[in-house]
């Protein structure tokens, strides 16, 4: 009928105004973003920084980054990261944020860190420990966080390369990501793998933690854990493979 007709073109229309108003307000808050994110990179690129926010005495170091990361979030561009095809990928922790190791970190405290507290990576619970008195005393140093995600959001696997004692291990662990909503994702924990002789390590009791997506573009992500304390990680291009 020409009634149907009229509503179908006028929802069309709305459609596509609402697109394009999307589409305009996207780009004026791309000026201000490509700012906000090459700060934080700076910030980060900054090795006394890096070295800084994990001692004890960095917290107003620590404060600096958070609010150079606050400030990017609030511009993100994914409305729904949980269910955005960028999700997927290589990604290299850039930034863990700690809670600062304390005279008598033990390795029992470092584990509650992991399993209660942690973000897609092992780096909150290995930095702490690694800067506190055991980690400084065995000689045990943090080489690279790397997490990989797949299968549209829906599985991870993060890896950390530690050297101890002059030997360099990888640790691993496997988990299922489950959308709670939009911009948060369940993280059940399958399973841990240690160096030999240790192995793979499945877990006696279901683990399962809260992680939030604040922020997603083509290269970079932010996540936050239950405590708060964020992660920011950086996409690995992909090889360029010659013709």
């Amino acid at each position: 009928s020409r009634r149907g007709g009229l509503a179908e073109a006028l929802a069309a229309e709305g459609a596509s105004l609402g697109e394009a108003l999307g589409e305009a307000l996207d780009g004026v808050l791309e000026g201000p973003r490509g700012k906000a994110k090459e700060a934080l990179l700076d910030l980060l690129a900054d090795a006394a920084v890096t070295r800084e926010v994990l001692r004890p005495e960095g917290r107003p170091t620590r404060g600096r980054v958070d609010e150079a990361i606050k400030r990017l979030e609030s511009l993100s561009p994914e409305a729904e990261p949980v269910y955005s095809d960028l999700l997927d990928g290589v990604w290299d922790v850039r930034y863990s944020a700690t809670t600062a190791p304390g005279a008598l970190s033990s390795p029992t405290r470092e584990l509650a860190l992991f399993l209660y507290s942690g973000g897609f990576s092992l780096g909150n619970a290995l930095y702490s420990f690694a800067n506190g008195f055991w980690g400084e005393s065995l000689g045990l140093k943090v080489q690279g966080l790397t997490v990989r995600i797949s299968d549209f959001g829906r599985n991870v696997e993060s890896s950390a390369k530690v050297e101890l004692a002059g030997r360099t291990d990888t640790l691993t662990y496997t988990a299922d990501l489950m959308p709670l909503s939009s911009s948060r994702l369940s993280e059940e924990i399958l399973q841990l793998r240690l160096p030999e002789p240790l192995g793979e390590q499945a877990l006696p009791l279901e683990l399962r933690r809260s992680i939030l997506i604040t922020y997603l573009d083509e290269d970079l992500l932010v996540v936050r854990h239950e405590s708060g304390a964020a992660e920011v990680l950086v996409r690995q291009l992909a090889p360029v493979r010659p013709e």
